[in-house]
């Protein structure tokens, strides 16, 4: 995740970690078996080609969905920069952080084997304060809005299963894309993604206020 404010390293210390990085991998490096090296790395290889076909192959539905989940992000991020750049250090408990949407692959149940059949693809963005965080998750048919402490958002799909969503946008066969029954069309997509932001500022600025009278 990273602050929507967020500046660039400055040069020199960027190339300063690379070199110490790198330092440190040609150290590692020395003992490594080359034939176990060849053997994993063809099959992480095998892993990740079996991965790209099954992304390559989603339907245009899941593309639909990815776009659409794209255009949310791009409604609320430029509010989340402005409302930093307004707040400043007045009001450090509401400071946004960004995660742009990104796709995750995760284990479809709680089974201890790791098997390549046995995942399910989420595409996320996130919109974080210090105690809560946005989590917009869009599968092929459905882009779920939650609400999570900041905390347990690495949890992903488990912690959202025990979450529910403040608001759904579905796909229906008959109408396309909808919140609440009705067409999700410009001026609903904006207000109803809006609103979610809205609440995210709310909720926060609650517990806020409960944690400083405890």
């Amino acid at each position: 995740m990273k602050p929507v404010n967020n500046n660039a390293l400055p040069q020199t210390s960027a190339q300063g970690l690379s070199q110490h990085i790198l330092e440190n991998y040609r150290q590692l490096s020395s003992s490594v078996r080359q034939d176990y090296l060849d053997y994993l790395t063809a099959k992480t290889r095998d892993y990740a080609k079996s991965v790209s076909v099954r992304c390559e192959s989603g339907t245009s539905q899941g593309n639909e969905m990815k776009a659409l989940l794209e255009r949310i992000y791009f409604t609320l991020e430029p509010y989340a920069v402005e409302l930093n750049r307004v707040n400043g250090s007045d009001a450090r408990i509401l400071e946004l952080s960004v995660q742009p949407p990104c796709l995750t692959n995760e284990l479809a149940d709680g089974s201890t084997q790791r098997r390549a059949d046995r995942t399910v693809s989420y595409y996320r963005c996130r919109f974080s304060t210090r105690l809560l965080a946005l989590v917009i998750r869009g599968s092929e048919d459905c882009i779920d809005f939650f609400l999570i402490p900041t905390d347990r958002v690495l949890g992903l799909s488990l912690i959202e299963a025990q979450t529910k969503p403040l608001m759904s946008f579905t796909f229906e066969h008959a109408q396309g894309w909808t919140v609440e029954g009705k067409e999700l069309n410009h001026d609903r997509l904006e207000r109803y993604s809006l609103l979610t932001l809205e609440h995210l500022l709310d909720r926060t600025q609650e517990e806020q206020s409960l944690y400083q009278r405890r």
